[in-house]
């Protein structure tokens, strides 16, 4: 596997282009906008990290993250810009390591109200070099938020590209409560991050 992270002078765009571009016209020059057909490979992780005044605490997703096929708009031109299908995630597939903590969260996330969040891909505009930004719509507990994701590292092999990211979003602006224990003697922070190592295949 060939890490993109280190390459420069568009080798990003070179090899994504290939990726999902191979049926582009030859004899086209202006913008071109494909749909594409990929899935997320088993191995692929995402987990939910956050700080409390006690200790951090990681919640792994310990489902497939996605079995369907997702759908992906692409556009090429003087850069290569993707928009895309949405995941859905099980609330209660959320696992922190202890139950206290699995129930709390899953509390926090109202998952008996609202038992499924849905991450959807609202744009990449690849970039020659890592790290990169995206755009993703989160919807938590029935409200929808535009989140700003860093991609950190790209890699790619065969007909698949993996990439790791990391966004930061507060829960009060979806309308939730940071947990408490012990009568508020333990008292998470607002602030959560989701990241994921991702490798999707076409």
């Amino acid at each position: 596997m060939e890490k993109l992270s280190s390459m420069k002078n568009g080798s990003i765009l070179f090899f994504i282009s290939i990726l999902f571009l191979s049926s582009v016209s030859e004899n086209t020059i202006a913008r071109q906008i494909n749909e594409v057909e990929s899935i997320i490979l088993e191995g692929s992780k995402l987990r939910i990290n956050g700080t409390s005044n006690v200790t951090d605490f990681e919640c792994i997703y310990s489902d497939r993250i996605s079995s369907d096929t997702l759908y992906q708009r692409v556009s090429y031109g003087d850069s290569l810009f993707i928009s895309g299908d949405s995941i859905t995630l099980n609330s209660a597939n959320f696992d922190c390591g202890k139950k206290a903590i699995n129930r709390d969260m899953q509390k926090t996330l109202k998952a008996e109200e609202f038992p499924f969040l849905e991450i959807a891909l609202k744009s990449i505009e690849i970039a020659d070099e890592v790290p990169f930004e995206t755009q993703l719509a989160i919807t938590l507990a029935g409200v929808n938020r535009n989140v700003i994701v860093e991609i950190s590292e790209f890699s790619s092999s065969g007909n698949s590209i993996s990439f790791v990211g990391k966004g930061r979003v507060l829960l009060t602006n979806f309308g939730l409560t940071p947990p408490t224990a012990l009568f508020g003697l333990v008292k998470v922070d607002d602030e959560i991050s989701i990241s994921f190592d991702l490798t999707v295949e076409q």
